[in-house]
């Protein structure tokens, strides 16, 4: 990944375009802010994250929740599988009545995923890979270097950036219990978040 693409929110005012992607869905857009980008697909455990939201109280009243999977014009024309993860993710948060409180923007840019890192750091939000397995975990670079804590999964790369960066938490992302309290780790202490927040941007840069 080229980590010059993404820097500490601090360091220019965040683009009000990407800014509306995510609040126009949200009740409470100046909440903390949970963040997971990936593509639809069952192994990245979206639901198991819809899941750990839905079932805690105690989360939904602490922060929302953004999730960027893939690009979508009509979840229909979507291939089989990445149909059948979409529609399980409506169906979830429908499950849980979270409508207001996570935001599933259709469209984000190569542009705009910097700008989404950067606007969930400036909210004291956090970073999720819910991934069953990670071999290496770029994300979790690009959140570190936009002085965004993260929690992902005990495996592979993961447990290499948190040994280097110590900028978030791997958890057992096979049990949507522990993520739910590992980003009830993150966000609840505010000294915490900051402390990761500082020692990912000076293990990246």
């Amino acid at each position: 990944t080229n980590t010059s693409r993404f820097s500490p929110f601090v360091r220019k005012p965040i683009e009000p375009e990407t800014q509306h992607l995510v609040d126009k869905a949200l009740n409470d857009p100046q909440k903390p802010l949970i963040f997971s980008i990936s593509r639809p697909d069952t192994r990245k455990n979206i639901k198991g994250l819809i899941d750990a939201y839905g079932n805690s109280p105690e989360l939904q009243e602490m922060a929302n929740l953004l999730i960027v999977a893939g690009t979508r014009d009509d979840i229909r024309a979507l291939e089989e599988t990445e149909q059948k993860v979409m529609a399980n993710l409506l169906f979830d948060v429908d499950r849980y009545d979270l409508w207001g409180k996570v935001a599933i923007p259709k469209f984000v840019t190569q542009e705009q995923v910097p700008e989404l890192y950067r606007l969930t750091a400036k909210r004291r939000g956090v970073f999720v890979n819910p991934a069953f397995t990670e071999p290496f975990g770029l994300t979790l670079i690009e959140a570190a270097a936009s002085g965004l804590p993260f929690v992902a999964p005990d495996d592979g790369g993961p447990r290499d950036i948190v040994a280097n960066c110590r900028s978030g938490v791997v958890t057992n992302t096979l049990e949507s219990s522990a993520i739910a309290e590992s980003l009830l780790h993150v966000l609840s202490d505010r000294k915490r978040w900051r402390q990761y927040a500082k020692n990912g941007i000076a293990g990246v840069w």
